[in-house]
């Protein structure tokens, strides 16, 4: 089930409804969203065919950084929502593996209507790669759909941009959190649940720390010269979990419920050394970075803006 992406769920159903499939696609958005779980709904739906869904389509194609990890390792954790656990490797799609997939590319389908590439983390292609794959989008075949999804879209060559349909998703708020665990715990009521963690995942609860301690227990002069690998945090990942403690910090003042129960107590002492009116205007900011990184603004800049005016 897709949670809190209908507008992206509607844009893909419409283009398959109506026929009318664009020869490469552009997923974007924050981390854990859909993106991945559209893109594979989205190649059942061409190929008419339940193989899909376990990566078993001849002519479905997964491409991913590399990792150092074998095919069937990461396949295991994209399964088991263990993605995260890659993305922190900083691998990346090199140029022999475009040129593989060029080659496969122009080949007619096996059994079904079309090949479909699904490219993981598009923005780690190196610019090489980039510029390769950019010869199979001006030249495209008609049996051929590549979709790439990456946080980053900046990451990617203008001229590669350019030639994609860009399909947004949205960040989720805590509704669609709830929606999503509920499914997950088989829909169980976890309402009433105290302690119940709305984002446990090793790589929310990492961050949601790594945020607190550089972006409110710092002063931004601390930030610049303390904190350089910041930049190796994705740029759409950063904002998210910003505005999700920009929400707890919100919320121990308003007595809503947290996001992160496990930092309660640091979220009420940092808290409290600000106003409501200057969480609001903090989250104001951090929603000011989030447009900025959906206008293709270099990351570089969004990084200075939120180390700066956050």
């Amino acid at each position: 089930m897709i949670v809190g992406q209908e507008q992206a769920v509607c844009a893909v159903n419409s283009m398959v409804k109506k026929k009318r499939i664009p020869g490469a696609l552009l997923f974007y958005g924050p981390p854990g969203v859909g993106k991945f779980s559209l893109a594979t709904e989205f190649a059942s739906m061409l190929e008419e065919d339940d193989r899909v869904y376990s990566f078993n389509h001849p002519d479905v194609f997964i491409i991913y950084p590399d990792y150092g990890y074998d095919r069937e390792e990461v396949l295991s954790l994209r399964r088991e929502g263990r993605y995260y656990r890659l993305r922190r490797k900083k691998g990346t799609i090199k140029i022999d593996t475009i040129r593989e997939l060029i080659e496969q590319a122009y080949l007619t389908p096996y059994t079904g209507k079309y090949k479909i590439f699904i490219l993981l983390e598009a923005h780690r292609m190196t610019e090489e790669a980039q510029n390769a794959f950019l010869k199979v989008l001006e030249e495209p075949s008609s049996t051929t759909v590549f979709v790439l999804i990456t946080p980053e879209p900046g990451g990617l060559l203008p001229t590669v941009r350019s030639r994609l349909y860009p399909v947004k998703f949205a960040p989720l708020g805590e509704r669609e959190l709830r929606e999503i665990l509920g499914e997950r715990y088989m829909g169980e009521d976890v309402s009433g649940v105290e302690e119940f963690n709305l984002l446990h995942e090793d790589e929310y609860r990492e961050m949601a720390e790594f945020v607190v301690e550089r972006f409110f227990e710092l002063d931004p002069v601390e930030r610049i010269y303390e904190t350089p690998e910041i930049r190796d945090v994705e740029i759409e990942l950063l904002v998210q979990v910003l505005r999700w403690v920009l929400s707890d910090l919100i919320s121990i003042k308003t007595g809503g419920r947290l996001i992160f129960p496990h930092l309660q107590e640091r979220i009420k002492e940092v808290s409290g050394r600000y106003t409501l009116d200057e969480l609001r205007e903090r989250m104001e900011k951090v929603d000011m970075a989030y447009m900025y990184s959906k206008q293709y603004v270099k990351p570089a800049l969004v990084y200075a803006y939120l180390m700066l005016e956050v």
